[in-house]
């Protein structure tokens, strides 16, 4: 049985398009496979595509009439679940820059124009749509995994409801009889309950990431960071710290996750805050395919050795007694930002604080 697969080439040079178009149906094409090719000559006539027809693979030249291909892969990973982008992306000349930004943003494959055979791109069509094959199946056992973990979780809140409940009745009987040994061990059962507490919800919301709708309106980050400093207003207060911000851009999401976004970094700051006053500074810059966003602090810092852990769930750097949490808002984090196609890292140092940098996608 012939497998019919969806082909949408984005490239304005009709000699390359029929190039590709006689590679794809030649003998290099796999057993079994037809690619039923669609062409587009801009970026803005190949995003068009993309939403109406829905291709299995995207070939996207980096050179475009309008826009460049970059700008253009971002707008695609911002249209579908990560799990279901696969592009192949192409250049006139080789950069290993160009390549690793392509990769970064979403594109599965890389290849140079003139240096590839009707094998090579057969090939690369191939590799890219089983890579999106494979992380389909590992998006849907995570999703699968996720609905148990929401679901446990959920019902895990109503016993240790009734548990704290149970405390705070056997407070007051054991302060009124004066048993301060039975109130140290009772101190010991509500601050363990507490933490659970605290590690549940950050599941649930680790959870609701995914259970979110990704796409959105156009929203004011500006207003964002309003609502924040507002939710925070008390460990504001409490630390005395200051919050400053540059004008941010507006971008297209789910307000919901981007409030979650930055109110878990500049919580963070707030936490990890030094003996120095703490000075957070919000701010954006605007790249050529994409917006990069800063959340500096002056806090205590961290090695940079220790970086890539913080991003995992549950992964500490410091005891519970030091500074209390979950261990998931930094996961949270990273899960919101490749739900939009862009990634997340920390550059910091010992002593000195930390700046979180993430990307998401700018709006044509």
């Amino acid at each position: 049985m012939t497998e019919a697969i969806k082909i949408l080439i984005i490239d304005d040079n009709e000699e390359d398009q029929f190039t590709f178009r006689r590679y794809l149906t030649g003998k290099a094409c796999p057993p079994g496979k037809h690619y039923h090719i669609e062409v587009a000559d801009t970026g803005e006539e190949g995003v068009a595509r993309f939403r109406a027809d829905a291709p299995d693979c995207v070939l996207l030249d980096l050179s475009l009439p309008d826009t460049d291909g970059l700008s253009v892969l971002a707008q695609l990973a911002g249209l579908v679940p990560p799990a279901k982008l696969c592009v192949v992306m192409m250049t006139g000349s080789g950069s290993e820059t160009v390549a690793v930004r392509a990769l970064q943003t979403g594109a599965s494959e890389y290849l140079v124009k003139g240096k590839f055979t009707a094998e090579a791109l057969c090939n690369a069509v191939e590799n890219a749509l089983e890579k999106a094959r494979y992380r389909q199946q590992l998006a849907q056992a995570q999703a699968d995994l996720e609905r148990f973990a929401y679901a446990a979780a959920h019902d895990l809140k109503e016993p240790l409801r009734t548990v704290a409940g149970i405390g705070n009745l056997m407070r007051k009987h054991l302060t009124r009889a004066g048993d301060d040994k039975a109130l140290t061990y009772l101190d010991h059962m509500q601050n363990a309950s507490s933490r659970m507490d605290g590690l549940i919800q950050g599941l649930l919301d680790y959870s609701l990431v995914n259970r979110q709708q990704a796409a959105g309106q156009l929203v004011d980050l500006n207003h964002v960071l309003g609502q924040v400093t507002a939710n925070l207003q008390n460990k504001i207060d409490e630390s005395g710290a200051r919050v400053q911000c540059e004008a941010l851009p507006q971008v297209e999401a789910n307000e919901w996750l981007l409030l979650q976004l930055f109110q878990n970094l500049i919580g963070n700051a707030i936490k990890f805050r030094s003996d120095r006053p703490a000075v957070i500074t919000v701010a954006a810059k605007a790249e050529a395919s994409h917006w990069l966003f800063s959340v500096a602090d002056t806090g205590i810092g961290m090695d940079m050795e220790q970086a890539r852990q913080i991003f995992e769930p549950f992964k500490r750097l410091h005891a519970q007694h030091e500074y209390e949490g979950s261990g998931i808002g930094l996961a949270t984090c990273q899960r919101i930002v490749e739900r939009y196609g862009g990634r997340i890292w920390v550059e910091s140092e010992v002593g000195k604080g930390s700046t979180f940098f993430f990307t998401l996608a700018r709006q044509k």
